[in-house]
């Protein structure tokens, strides 16, 4: 093959891959932007959110084994008893937390509040990940901090429907959504598991522990007033089939475009999703905005493209340096051989170009 039907396959290849994640993300902003008009629609009208949230627990455990047959993705990776229970479970745990947060908020706060309290993620992820894997960033990062605290402390006090629980519930989501993508990811690496199985497991788990706090929340409080007050029951229950339909879509293609492309990728394309949904909820639901809120919300999503460029920049000079150490070494294993340990010598021959992309913590720990 020529040197230039190469290239042009590799163009060709380069292409269908952009073409599909661009696919991807935009059924993720749409099943997201519905999903979330949706369960606020609902929660007006039932406020009762943990019965949403095990709505959407059950929707994956349901349409997934189909889906999973239908493609034929096996599951082969058999994941020890010990890291199910150290990893797989705290993982679930953090998943169902998140999930029964982010209702209770939404069902407290208007929508475009609760994403743009959302975007603090950063903030959560580069404390963790200093808490948890040591790791420091540049100054760059931590200024670019600086622009989502004010834009979410502006939204916060021109907020016309501002309330605390809210406020703390969706911090907490936040918290825990940080939580879960940072070991999502770990956990894809080291067991190869598909992310598609991961996902059915994760619910699984969370379903099992909604349930009783579906009991204690809910349904201890339903009663024959309280049904008959609904007005329409059969549209209520269509619209929690929608949302939880809505809600198992956007987390399986999110799910997918994270295998797909780069932490730092992801960031930017959940910033942007973050974008979609809170302009079609201020559409859609028609909640009263003001102008400094807005610029509030705008501040804060700007911070969050600003802290995706400070960290690209910043794992860019990390690789590269890095690349430039190996460089140096292979140029003293050519010239000097028996002078290099043998553990140095076993380290250049094993290097990958893969590997030189997942060295650093920053690069596979870290996606918003």
């Amino acid at each position: 093959m020529s040197t230039s039907s190469l290239k042009h396959e590799q163009k060709v290849k380069l292409f269908r891959q952009i073409a599909r994640i661009f696919s991807l993300c935009v059924m993720w902003y749409t099943s997201s932007a519905c999903s979330n008009v949706v369960a606020k629609m609902v929660l007006n009208r039932f406020p009762y959110p943990t019965t949403l949230s095990l709505a959407h627990n059950a929707a994956p455990i349901l349409l997934l084994g189909p889906l999973l047959s239908l493609w034929q993705i096996r599951q082969n990776t058999n994941i020890k008893r010990r890291y199910y229970f150290y990893v797989i479970v705290p993982l679930a745990v953090g998943k169902f937390l998140a999930s029964i947060s982010s209702q209770f908020s939404i069902a407290k706060i208007p929508l475009s509040y609760s994403h743009t309290i959302k975007a603090s993620m950063p903030i959560f992820t580069v404390c963790l990940s200093r808490i948890i894997f040591k790791e420091t960033q540049t100054w760059v990062v931590y200024f670019s901090l600086v622009p989502i605290v004010m834009g979410i402390v502006l939204a916060t006090v021109t907020e016309l429907a501002f309330d605390v629980a809210g406020l703390l519930l969706s911090l907490f989501a936040t918290l825990n959504f940080s939580l879960q993508n940072i070991f999502c990811k770990k956990v894809m690496r080291d067991t190869s598991i598909h992310h598609l199985h991961l996902l059915k497991q994760l619910n699984q788990i969370c379903f099992l522990i909604t349930i009783p706090f579906w009991l204690t929340f809910d349904v201890s409080r339903w009663s024959v007033v309280e049904f008959e007050k609904i007005e329409d029951p059969l549209r209520l229950l269509f619209l929690i089939f929608i949302d939880a339909f809505f809600n198992f879509t956007q987390n399986m293609v999110a799910f997918t475009v994270i295998s797909l492309i780069t932490p730092l990728s992801y960031s930017v394309a959940n910033a942007t999703k973050r974008v979609v949904v809170i302009s079609v909820s201020i559409v859609a639901m028609k909640n009263p905005v003001s102008s400094a809120n807005i610029l509030g919300m705008s501040i804060a999503i700007f911070g969050v493209f600003c802290y995706n460029k400070a960290k690209l920049d910043q794992t860019r000079r990390k690789l590269l340096l890095m690349e430039n150490d190996i460089e140096k070494l292979e140029v003293l294993k050519i010239g000097d051989s028996s002078s290099l340990p043998p553990v140095v010598t076993l380290k250049i021959d094993d290097v990958t170009s893969e590997e030189k992309k997942l060295s650093t913590t920053a690069f596979y720990h870290r996606y918003v």
